[in-house]
């Protein structure tokens, strides 16, 4: 009778365990939901680069462009090689009441809005430029 309850309460304790880390992944994991718009993405270049302390070492600091609404957007951001490589498309989850706010899209299997990337703020482009 004791080993039932021992293993009553430690089922029950490895249960909250499970619900308590589930709940702190959700409360710090990062809403991108107001990113809902896909805009392709202009690669206007991009440079081999290697980092230090990462666990995506491998990819390329790309310079790109999107435009949303008659504005043009210029960014650069790392993308590990896994994810990309020259030649290759890109796709930017954009919010469409700030779309100067952005991340690009790397895994096409992730709808915009639920994708989690690094968010940026681009630059807008002067007409022009």
């Amino acid at each position: 009778m004791k080993v039932l309850a021992v293993t009553g309460i430690f089922i029950a304790v490895a249960a909250l365990g499970v619900m308590l880390l589930f709940w702190i992944l959700a409360a710090t994991t990062p809403d991108h939901s107001h990113l809902s718009r896909q805009v392709d993405v202009a690669v206007v270049g991009s440079v081999e680069e290697r980092r230090a302390s990462s666990s995506d070492r491998n990819g390329y600091r790309v310079d790109y462009t999107y435009e949303f609404a008659g504005q043009s957007y210029v960014d650069d951001q790392f993308v590990p090689l896994k994810r990309w490589q020259p030649g290759i498309p890109l796709q930017a989850c954009i919010d469409p009441d700030a779309p100067a706010d952005h991340t690009l899209h790397l895994r096409p299997d992730v709808k915009c809005g639920v994708y989690v990337g690094t968010e940026q703020t681009a630059t807008a482009r002067q007409s022009g430029e």
